[in-house]
Parts: C-alpha cells; structure tokens; sequence
C-alpha cells in the first residue's frame, strides 16, 4: 500500500495491535513517522534491544500488510475537511512540557495555530454549574492571563471552560481547548460557533 505522509500517521494511530506507550517510544527510537515506518519495511525481525517493542514493531508490520483501506481514507479526508495538523510526540512543534509528561499522547491533531501550544499556558477548568461568582472569577482571571501574554488552556465545556475561552478572546488573546471527543465531534453542539473562533485566535 502507498501511503502519503498524513496516511502515515494515521495508519500508526489506527493500529489496534500496539498502546500508546510502545507508540511513544517506537517514535522516539525512530525519530519520526517516517522513520519508523521505513524500519519496518526493513527485513529485520528484531530492530530494538527490548523485547516488548520488537512485539509492537511486528504488530505494526501485520498491521500494515492488511490496513483498513477505507477508514483510513475516511480519517484523512476527515482531517483534510477539517483543516487539521497532526503531529507526533518528535515532531518540532509538539509542546515541550507535554512532552515530559509520562502519559504524553503519541500523536496530536491540532486545528488553528500550533504555535499556541508553546506559549506559557494557564489551564483553567471547573464546574459545568458553576456560580455566577466562579463565572465571574474565570472571565476576569482568563481576561488578565491572556493580555499578559499567556495561553488559557481548558476543555470547551460548559460552564467555566467556555467562559474561560471567550474572556481569553474577548481579551485579544489566545486559547488553547483540549477536546475529549475528537475535533469532529464538539460537544456541546452550542460552542461551535466558539470552538470555530477558538481555531481562528488559538488551537
């Protein structure tokens, strides 16, 4: 199968037959998507000293000889509509701190500008019911950090996630949303409209 770049790292995200720790370090001990994979059409039954990724990398090489064809076309047309970047944990832009985490995810898929996610970044994030008085303290807190040139990190909730972001925007400034669910599936359905402006001021 001929894979383009992007096809690449979906195939990778795609493989039931490996978790995302033997992701994270069959890329580290690659160096990129494309590294990895061109390892695997290597005729090499055991490339790594350690055991348990020589089991994922041969997954991986089962995995590819039979890939799902059309959802991987269905992912990559989902990505393409979407405007999306997807980037792996040795990617350049992959967040620095993100990456120091012992849980960091393998791959990303980021819409609007990456290069928020290398700001100082402060997460916000609280009650779906929230109070007016905890509204009231997360649009003033988000508004200070965003003029003073941070990211308002949080996840496009109700409550006092949205309100972060909007007072983030409001403010002129940038705003980082982690979702959950995916890109293509916003919920609630109600901050569309504020999930588009985040991707147009943020990521």
């Amino acid at each position: 199968m001929d894979v383009t770049d992007l096809q690449q790292y979906l195939l990778l995200h795609l493989s039931p037959r490996i978790n995302n720790s033997q992701r994270v370090r069959l890329l580290q001990a690659c160096g990129s998507v494309a590294g990895l994979w061109r390892l695997l059409a290597r005729p090499v039954r055991e490339p790594f000293a350690d055991a348990d990724l020589n089991e994922a990398a041969a997954g991986l090489r089962r995995w590819r000889l039979r890939p799902p064809i059309q959802e991987i076309e269905r992912q990559a047309s989902l990505v393409e509509k979407l405007q999306l970047r997807v980037i792996s944990i040795v990617d350049d832009e992959y967040p620095r701190l993100l990456r120091a985490i012992p849980s960091a995810p393998a791959l990303l898929y980021c819409r609007g500008n990456i290069q928020s996610l290398t700001l100082p970044q402060l997460a916000i994030v609280g009650s779906r019911k929230a109070s007016p008085a905890g509204l009231r303290a997360a649009r003033e807190l988000s508004g200070a950090a965003a003029q003073h040139g941070l990211a308002v990190t949080s996840g496009l909730a109700v409550g006092i996630d949205g309100e972060a972001h909007q007072a983030a925007l409001s403010a002129g400034g940038q705003t980082v949303a982690v979702m959950a669910a995916g890109l293509d599936s916003i919920y609630p359905r109600r901050h569309r409209a504020l999930a588009d402006a985040i991707a147009d001021q943020g990521c």
